[in-house]
């Protein structure tokens, strides 16, 4: 993967996580919605397993690729206000706070 690479979310408020209390998030992956648990120690995260409804997303959808970096999730830091995960492959997802 080109590092230099910024990919944007066509929609990007199909593409979210909602942090709720005990470990647990919700996630939205498109079409496609569940939750999992997250663990967070200092500046690090991860996430557990997340279950998801398995509908198919129409073409182009970034569904597959958002959940696969997800899971890569190593660090977390904010940022100006949004939610920056560092992946353990040095990659990084920013989220912006719903208004």
């Amino acid at each position: 993967m080109d590092r230099g690479l910024l990919v944007v979310a066509a929609a990007p408020e199909r593409y979210t996580l909602s942090f709720q209390a005990g470990g647990r998030v919700n996630v939205r992956a498109d079409c496609n919605r569940g939750s999992g648990g997250y663990e967070v120690d200092s500046a690090q995260m991860k996430f557990g397993a997340i279950a998801l409804t398995k509908m198919a997303c129409p073409a182009g959808s970034q569904d597959a690729d958002f959940l696969r970096m997800l899971i890569k999730a190593s660090a977390y830091a904010i940022d100006r206000g949004d939610l920056a995960l560092t992946l353990s492959d040095g990659v990084s997802m920013r989220f912006r706070p719903v208004p």
